[in-house]
């Protein structure tokens, strides 16, 4: 078996915006599954009394994906620094265009796109639901891998 890492968010009530804003960037169709989507069956059996709001979502990124959902009831959410998703494309300018959507959004730079000894453009920023991405142009061939 294949092993595979995918990145989980959380948001307060906001994912579905959330997912058709990535998916809007990525250029991919987001999967979205709703709590009205339950069938009373699942409800009944479930701690989802009252929820509204994504269950759980998809949203494709070249050949990986991010998964997201709106907190749970009785879930607080939390920002933090201890995480970034890592964007990599070996061509320039979809890096480019990548960053510049993100860019035309709102969304705050915290290190700007240029080029560093390991990446042909490297930069980071945080997106308008605080979610920190560092954006690169590389390519492992580049290094001989």
């Amino acid at each position: 078996m294949n092993a595979r890492l995918n990145f989980y968010l959380n948001f307060d009530g906001n994912c579905e915006e959330a997912m058709h804003y990535y998916a809007e960037i990525f250029g991919s169709e987001p999967y979205i599954f709703r709590a009205e989507d339950m069938s009373d069956e699942d409800r009944a059996m479930s701690d989802m009394d009252g929820f509204v709001g994504v269950l759980h979502g998809e949203v494709p990124i070249g050949e990986s994906t991010i998964f997201m959902s709106d907190i749970f009831p009785g879930t607080q959410l939390t920002e933090g620094n201890r995480y970034y998703i890592t964007y990599s494309h070996a061509d320039i300018d979809e890096v480019r265009r990548v960053w510049k959507s993100f860019i035309d959004t709102g969304s705050t730079v915290e290190m700007e796109l240029g080029q560093t000894f390991w990446a042909k453009l490297y930069g980071i920023l945080i997106d308008k639901y605080g979610i920190q991405w560092m954006i690169q142009c590389w390519d492992p061939e580049d290094l001989g891998e």
